[in-house]
């Protein structure tokens, strides 16, 4: 859930159904699901169009964990 809170704070959702979506931003994932992520491995492309918050970049780095 970590990745979705992350594009809905950066714009890519609504808080509210009045709220506006910014089509410029959102997420790609650079890793398929089973595919091997080493340490240091980019496995997420974060697109938006204004500074992000520390808490953001946190929460991104926070929501993989490698494991062997």
């Amino acid at each position: 859930m970590t990745i979705a809170e992350v594009c809905l704070a950066i714009g890519a959702g609504r808080y509210k159904s009045s709220d506006k979506i910014n089509h410029a931003v959102g997420v790609v994932l650079l890793k398929k699901d089973g595919e091997e992520v080493n340490e240091g491995d980019a496995w997420i492309e974060i697109r938006h169009d204004k500074l992000l918050e520390e808490r953001i970049i946190t929460k991104v780095k926070e929501a993989l964990i490698v494991k062997r």
